[in-house]
């Protein structure tokens, strides 16, 4: 316990002692939504994967039900494949009876959905994000040209106004 402090404390003032690391430009939306979707692909794949692999194995479990080879399945069939079926002859069709593997798979599937729906919502967001600095930025940028336009006009009308005195005395005198 006292080594997970000091480590702790160690940390807070490590961070404290940093200096600010300066902005980079940020990417463009773009590439933040391949980011997104490159981080999901992966989990994608593999629920991908699984639905066709589960698919495969409701097809293999027809083919092997089909005794006579003729690519449909007879009353008699189908009646000895439903009784050979457990999943579907359990009386309480709510137990989860999964295998450890059939349960890493729903996770994982489960894991991908979550990643995919992660990636692209923190795309959205890093792209926002990066829009409304790029509007605070074109907003200063406008009030300082505004503000140099207005001091060039002060100048000038300065000008004038010391040209007319000048004028005035010329006159005068």
């Amino acid at each position: 316990m006292p080594r997970l402090a000091a480590a702790l404390l160690l940390l807070s003032t490590s961070r404290a002692l940093r200096v600010p690391e300066t902005r980079s430009p940020a990417p463009a939306p773009a590439k933040l939504a391949r980011r997104g979707l490159l981080a999901a692909a992966p989990f994608l794949a593999l629920g991908a994967a699984t639905a066709a692999s589960a698919a495969t194995a409701q097809e293999n479990e027809f083919k092997l039900a089909d005794r006579n080879r003729d690519g449909k399945l007879t009353k008699d069939e189908f009646g000895t494949w439903f009784e050979g079926n457990d999943l579907l002859n359990k009386k309480d069709l709510f137990s989860f009876d999964l295998s450890l593997p059939e349960i890493a798979l729903d996770l994982t599937g489960l894991a991908g959905v979550v990643v995919g729906i992660y990636g692209v919502s923190y795309a959205y967001y890093l792209q926002q994000k990066t829009e409304a600095a790029d509007a605070k930025v074109a907003k200063k940028a406008a009030a300082a040209k505004k503000k140099e336009a207005a001091d060039k006009k002060a100048a000038a009308d300065e000008k004038k106004a010391a040209a007319a005195e000048a004028k005035a005395e010329d006159e005068s005198a």
